[in-house]
């Protein structure tokens, strides 16, 4: 048994060491010398903390169902049933690694127990059986049943995980995403009590309550640090569940009065400060979306992965090239190739050059970094788009909406193709399904509004441009007209450096709504909104001089399709407008001679200057 012992003692050392490759090794010697399932048990775990999943997979499985020739001690009854929780909890999670989701749901179950009630027509959870590893457990079948597309008994799942142990993070990040209506009751029933949540913790660590406890009773005086800890871990992660639900419900104003509550220790950090500008980004406020991520990778985590492939969609948003192409060169400076944000960055800031290309190489590569990573089939769908290959767009956008139904990136982005193939029922009905998931994205309206135009219905029409122009907060709107995920080039440059508290891209379409009901001065009122806060936009030149010949403003007509004009002097709309100018009745000539052009062009915006020629 000396043998044993001391190999054993090597093993362990060689894991806490990080020497993966010798754990294997030593693990090797002890299944050689008896192979017992409590050695191949480890020899399993050094394969996965080596990374070498399908050995660790095949090793485990050894464990679990191999017969069992003796053991290496005499180990307690206890032990041997802890030990097969361990070796099948390690077993499911090498099967759901390597996409064998029913194995890992067999392993996750003992014999005797089904994960779905039998009796249940409806398929709910068997709340009768108990996955191995308890809360671990549950949290590992959500994640599965996820994958599996069933995310009503990923809900299930990650609730049950939620109740046995509230500080289970990643259950709760979860589940307030997949059920943001039932969230609230459900985390309010797990916290019912401090006492219930440390009593959990305890249950997973042993030792850890009293530990606490005994630490409490001390009487010597407390240092510095532990004063900063006061702040107990139940009130901690009660508040931070909360400000997650807040940002998965897209409410910025919301998760930022939750962070109020955290100490400055807790609210200073790159988790919170994320999680605000998460909750801007998909309001499409990426001005201020982008402030805030700048501070957290400038100051608060130079290297955090998570959030980058919004941070350098921001950039896109507000045309920062240099900007974006300096985040795409720090990332890959790190040397992290698997993560499938860093390869988002590096296409769009190729995305941000033109290079289509380039762009999709790089997000077709994140794809193989994670192949469950829904924004990166997205982004690939919008450089399709870019290159008008709708075909090979629509089922990047499908896949996405396959592996997350509430991406309404993707819905939005299926609906942006059905209106341009003119297919605006279609488009309504993906548009629709955006809003129902993201109501406060004011730019969804937008694109509403633009459909119930186009379908003929302009009263529908104002009533989205008007809720769009108020923005999600009844007036504080979004800095761009964005929707949180590429658009056509087209599309993104137009209204990038707009910022403003209004809406300008829906004030325009409102605008263009209001000329076709011959309501020319409220049409006129907006318009000249706009250009004060888009000043160079060709686009609106034009209707404006369209809106100044209407009201018989000849003078003011001329000036203003000229601005147009010169705006427009590299685009393929430069001659409709010249021959709309030309078409003005003749006025004082001297005016003529004054509209000099200036240089410049602008790429006309599809569905507000081009229906409109």
């Amino acid at each position: 048994m000396m043998f044993v012992a001391q190999a054993r003692a090597a093993y362990d050392y060689s894991l806490r060491t990080f020497q993966y490759s010798q754990a294997v090794w030593y693990a090797e010697r002890l299944v050689a010398e008896h192979a017992c399932r409590e050695h191949r048990h480890l020899l399993a775990l050094a394969y996965f903390h080596a990374g070498e999943i399908a050995q660790a997979y095949y090793h485990a499985d050894k464990a679990c169902f191999s017969p069992n020739h003796g053991s290496s001690s005499s180990s307690s009854s206890k032990r041997a049933a802890d030990l097969e929780e361990e070796s099948r909890f390690l077993l499911a999670k090498c099967s759901f690694l390597l996409g064998k989701w029913d194995e890992a749901v067999d392993a996750l179950f003992l014999e005797d127990e089904e994960e779905f009630d039998a009796n249940n027509a409806q398929g709910h959870l068997n709340y009768s059986a108990r996955p191995v590893n308890g809360p671990a457990g549950w949290n590992l079948l959500g994640q599965i049943r996820e994958r599996l597309g069933t995310p009503e008994a990923a809900m299930e799942a990650y609730a049950r995980c939620v109740e046995e142990a509230p500080w289970m993070f990643d259950a709760v990040q979860r589940l307030a995403y997949l059920a943001c209506s039932t969230f609230p009751a459900v985390f309010a029933r797990a916290l019912r009590s401090e006492q219930n949540f440390e009593e959990s913790l305890a249950r997973a660590e042993p030792g850890l309550l009293s530990a606490s406890t005994s630490s409490r009773a001390g009487k010597q005086q407390p240092s510095s640090s532990s004063s900063r800890s006061s702040f107990s871990l139940f009130s901690l992660v009660q508040i931070a569940g909360e400000a997650v639900h807040a940002a998965c419900s897209f409410d910025p104003q919301r998760t930022l009065q939750v962070l109020q509550h955290l100490p400055p220790e807790h609210a200073e950090t790159a988790f919170a400060v994320e999680l605000v500008a998460k909750a801007f980004f998909e309001q499409a406020d990426y001005r201020r979306a982008e402030s805030l991520y700048r501070r957290v990778w400038n100051t608060l985590d130079p290297r955090r992965i998570e959030g980058l492939e919004r941070y350098s969609t921001c950039l896109w948003h507000l045309r920062k090239e240099l900007e974006c192409a300096h985040l795409a060169h720090e990332c890959l400076s790190w040397g992290v190739r698997r993560k499938p944000q860093i390869w988002c960055v590096v296409g769009n800031a190729c995305s941000q050059q033109r290079e289509h290309g380039m762009a999709l190489k790089f997000f077709k590569r994140a794809i193989q970094a994670d192949p469950y990573f829904s924004y990166a089939y997205t982004l690939c769908g919008h450089e399709y788009v870019a290159n008008e290959k709708y075909d090979k767009a629509v089922p990047m956008y499908e896949k996405a909406l396959s592996i997350d139904p509430r991406h309404y990136n993707a819905w939005w982005a299926l609906g942006n193709v059905y209106y341009r193939q003119e297919e605006y029922e279609n488009a309504r009905y993906h548009f629709l399904q955006a809003l129902d998931i993201n109501r406060s994205n004011s730019v969804l309206r937008c694109y509403l509004g633009m459909v119930m135009e186009s379908l003929h219905q302009p009263a529908m029409a104002l009533e989205y441009f008007e809720h769009a122009c108020a923005g999600p907060n009844g007036g504080q709107g979004t800095s761009g007209s964005g929707i949180g995920m590429h658009d056509a080039q087209e599309h993104r440059v137009l209204w990038g450096n707009v910022d403003s508290p209004q809406n300008a891209m829906a004030l325009f379409q409102k605008a263009c709504v209001l000329i076709s009901l011959n309501r020319f001065p409220e049409a006129l009122r907006d318009l000249e909104r706009v250009r004060n806060l888009a000043p160079k936009e060709a686009c609106v030149y034009f209707q404006l001089g369209k809106v100044y010949e209407k009201m018989g403003l000849l003078q003011q007509a001329f000036q203003t399709l000229h601005q147009a004009m010169d705006l427009h002097r590299d685009s393929k709309d430069y001659h409709t407008i010249k021959a709309h100018l030309e078409r003005l009745p003749l006025i004082d000539p001297a005016l003529a001679a004054s509209a000099s052009g200036s240089s410049g062009s602008q790429l006309v915006y599809p569905g507000m200057m081009s229906s409109q020629i």
